[in-house]
């Protein structure tokens, strides 16, 4: 109970488990770099200018026709995949390496604090056996000591 208590409150292992949580998301990060890349884009361009066409049907009326219906439209998407970059390699590498690193740190961490606490543990109660003794000792009366005394 006592342990758990100061492994909880421990500001060095919090921080060491983060370090082992950051070597753990660098992992990540590092791995992702291999994932395909998707790129998409599009876009739509529409003609506004209205372009007609007039006909004459010589019953003095015009029949007009629009002639351009230029709206445009374009989409496409990229999809690429890196075969083999050494960088990312290394990096992964030494992310792996960095979270074993920081676990070891962390149960480094974990078993000094274990140590700590268990001397404390033990020294409080070497303290608290000390002072009944002691209160033991003060409450012992004191005899009377024998004077003797040789004249010659």
């Amino acid at each position: 109970m006592f342990i758990d208590k100061v492994k909880e409150d421990n500001i060095e292992l919090k921080q060491s488990a983060n370090q082992a949580l950051l070597a753990t998301q660098n992992t990540k990060i590092s791995r992702s770099a291999l994932l395909p890349n998707i790129f998409v884009n599009g876009y739509y361009q529409r003609d506004f200018n209205k372009n007609f066409l007039f006909i004459n049907d010589f019953k003095d009326s015009q029949i007009k026709f629009r002639t351009n219906f230029n709206n445009s439209v374009n989409a496409n998407a990229v999809f690429s995949q890196t075969l083999f970059n050494p960088d990312v390699f290394s990096t992964f590498k030494i992310a792996k390496l960095a979270e074993e690193l920081s676990k070891l740190n962390n149960e480094n961490d974990n078993n000094e604090l274990i140590t700590k606490a268990s001397i404390l543990y033990w020294q409080a109660i070497f303290t608290r056996e000390s002072i009944k003794v002691l209160q033991e000792n003060l409450n012992l009366k004191p005899t009377k000591m024998l004077d003797f005394t040789i004249e010659h």
